[in-house]
C-alpha cells in the first residue's frame, strides 16, 4: 500500500490495489481459510487507521450506516470500511451502528442528526434489517435510505435505492442524497434562530 500511495491518492489506492488484492486472496484460498482471515484482519486494520487519520468533518452532513455484514471477516465488511473512509475524507461525519442492536436507538440516533441512512452488507436477514430501518425512521423522520452491497436482499425496504458496488462511486451518491436533507435542516435552524432573535428584540423593546 505504501508504494501505491506514492503514486495514487488514498481512494484510488484502496479501490485499485487493496480491495482487488483482498478479492484475489478470497478467490484463491476461500473466505473460510486462514489466509483470508489474516488478510482481512490486515485490510480492516489499515482502513480503520486511515479513517482515524482523516481530517475532522468539514460539511454539515452526517451519514448513518447500518452495518448488516455478517462479521469483520465478511468480504463485504472491507468494502464498508472503504465506504466509511471515503465519506470521512469527503468531510462528512460517519456514524456506524450494527443493525442487530435496537435498544436505545430512539435516543442515540437523533443525537447525531443524520441526513441519510445507508444499510450496508447482506449478512443479516431482511426482517431484522427492516426492524432496524423502521426504528431509525421513527427517530429521524423522512430521510433518504439507500443500500450498499445488500445483494439480493433489500426487498423489505422498497423505497431504498441501491448504491453502486464500488465504494468510491457509492459514497458520492450517498452524500449527494444527503445534501437536500442537510439544506432543509440548515434552513430550519436559520428560521428558528431568526424567530428567537425577533422575540428577543420584542422583549427588549
Amino acid at each position: 500500500m505504501e508504494a501505491a500511495l506514492a503514486l495514487r491518492p488514498v481512494e484510488r489506492s484502496v479501490e485499485e490495489v487493496l480491495l482487488p488484492s483482498m478479492e484475489e486472496i478470497a478467490a484463491r484460498h476461500g473466505t473460510d481459510s486462514a489466509a483470508w482471515a489474516l488478510a482481512a484482519r490486515w485490510g480492516e486494520g489499515w482502513l480503520r487507521r486511515a479513517h482515524r487519520l482523516a481530517p475532522p468533518p468539514t460539511r454539515p452532513l452526517t451519514v448513518l450506516i447500518g452495518d448488516a455484514t455478517a462479521d469483520s471477516l465478511d468480504p463485504e465488511a472491507l468494502a464498508l470500511r472503504a465506504f466509511e473512509l471515503f465519506c470521512a475524507r469527503s468531510g462528512a461525519r460517519v456514524v456506524t451502528l450494527p443493525v442487530r442492536y435496537l435498544a436505545d436507538i430512539s435516543e442515540v440516533v437523533p443525537a447525531f442528526g443524520p441526513q441519510t441512512v445507508v444499510i450496508a452488507g447482506d449478512g443479516v436477514p431482511d426482517n431484522e434489517v427492516a426492524r432496524w430501518a423502521y426504528q431509525v425512521r421513527l427517530a429521524t423522520g423522512p430521510i433518504p435510505v439507500v443500500l450498499f452491497r445488500r445483494g439480493a436482499h433489500g426487498e423489505s425496504i422498497r423505497s431504498a435505492a441501491a448504491l453502486p458496488d464500488g465504494p468510491y462511486d457509492a459514497h458520492r451518491q450517498a452524500l449527494a442524497a444527503a445534501e437536500p436533507a442537510a439544506l432543509t435542516a440548515k434552513a430550519r435552524t436559520a428560521a428558528a434562530s431568526g424567530r428567537f432573535t425577533r422575540e428577543a428584540e420584542r422583549s427588549l423593546a
